[in-house]
Formats: structure tokens, C-alpha cells, sequence
């Protein structure tokens, strides 16, 4: 049961970069807009994780939310 690979982190939600940079923008009054760019070629346009194999192998739970999470790193 060693050397394996175990995603850690709250994936009860779907959440989007524009997700975060707003979340940002209100807790630091920095009302920037996003700059879109171009796709770039082979750019991973949707990821996700699962946390399942922590929550199985080690009895991970998701304590903060993400809106707490970025307060708290700010």
C-alpha cells in the first residue's frame, strides 16, 4: 500500500478558474476583469480529481469550503 498516488482535496463541487478569480476579487476588493487568451494547442480545457481513494485509504474528509479556504490563504 505504498508509493501510491492519492488526490487530495475538495471535489464535492465543479469549480471553474472564473470561479476562483471571483471568489478573489471579493475578498480582496480588487475588482480586476479576467484577460481571456487564446486556446493554446493541447491545453487541458476540463480536469477533475476525485478524492475517493483518500476518503477510502485515509479516512480523508473536506473540512473547508472554498470560499473559506481562499479567505484563510489570504
Amino acid at each position: 500500500m505504498y508509493r501510491q498516488i492519492i488526490n487530495i482535496g475538495p471535489d464535492e463541487e465543479f469549480v471553474t478558474v472564473n470561479k476562483i478569480a471571483e471568489i478573489c476579487s471579493n475578498i480582496t476588493g480588487c475588482n480586476l476583469k479576467p484577460i481571456y487568451k487564446k486556446d493554446r494547442p493541447k491545453e487541458v480545457k476540463h480536469a477533475s480529481c476525485s478524492a475517493d481513494k483518500a476518503r477510502k485509504l485515509l479516512n480523508y474528509k473536506t473540512m473547508t469550503d472554498l470560499n473559506t479556504g481562499i479567505l484563510n490563504t489570504f
